[in-house]
């Protein structure tokens, strides 16, 4: 079967790799979703494909499409029956970040717990309003707005697909691209603002790196470690020697 054909990008221009990563997502809900849907979600991920504007340009999978993906990948792993409401805040529930000058920026806010809050309410309101407004003449008005709720409420959690779509938000901390990017790709600065030197950064990205890991290892219950390290086994050929090196450590 021919692949749907993804349009042309104006905003960000994305590498081969991604593009075939869309394109096979959008195969992989055809079982996911009713057929009748089928071309309004082809329509919205062309859409969303062109307009696109990530912040972070060297490492864009934190910000563009194919992280609200692969969110979407998790939810689907996690919940076969999740319904279509849950797909799409999935794509979309940190869209904000995808959005250029129009996102909101954590370094506007107090780097203490409250500003943290603040910041994640802030950032899921304008995600919801963004997002939902690109629904708008695809979706009719009642999935906008469960979509509008999920996104709304993504960074809190709660129960059933919003229970979902917060475990996959933190499950894809572990996908090889962001583990990467954790391990290898963050500066890290002194009290001046000057990035550090090799030899120290190193060790804070080591550090830094534990650190997380560790910290969601904390939040995750036996069921949900076990999932991960399915998670792991299967994308472990896409992990670099020495996140796996670590992650194994880490994990025993």
């Amino acid at each position: 079967m021919e692949k749907p054909k993804i349009g042309e990008y104006q905003q960000y221009e994305m590498t081969p790799e991604e593009v075939g990563d869309v394109q096979n997502f959008l195969e992989d809900i055809k079982d996911y979703i009713n057929p009748d849907h089928r071309a309004q979600f082809i329509k919205l991920i062309n859409h969303l494909c062109k307009i696109q504007d990530p912040y972070n340009k060297k490492y864009p999978f934190i910000d563009n499409i194919t992280h609200g993906i692969e969110v979407a990948r998790i939810c689907m792993r996690k919940d076969p029956k999740l319904s279509e409401y849950l797909l799409l805040a999935a794509i979309g529930h940190d869209w904000d970040r995808a959005c250029g000058e129009r996102r909101i920026k954590s370094t506007d806010y107090p780097n203490t717990k409250e500003g943290n809050k603040k910041y994640k309410e802030d950032h899921s309101i304008n995600s919801a309003k963004l997002f939902c407004a690109e629904l708008q003449g695809i979706f009719d008005e009642n999935t906008i707005e469960k979509v509008y709720y999920l996104i709304l409420n993504h960074e809190i959690g709660g129960e059933g697909e919003l229970n979902t779509l917060d475990f996959a938000d933190g499950m894809v901390f572990f996908s090889p691209k962001t583990l990467y990017y954790y391990r290898n790709g963050r500066i890290y600065v002194d009290k001046n603002g000057n990035k550090l030197p090799p030899k120290e950064l190193e060790e804070e990205r080591k550090k830094g790196f534990a650190t997380k890991v560790n910290f969601m290892f904390e939040t995750f219950s036996r069921e949900d470690m076990q999932f991960l390290k399915d998670y792991l086994q299967q994308n472990r050929n896409e992990l670099n020697s020495t996140v796996k090196s670590e992650l194994d450590d880490l994990l025993k």
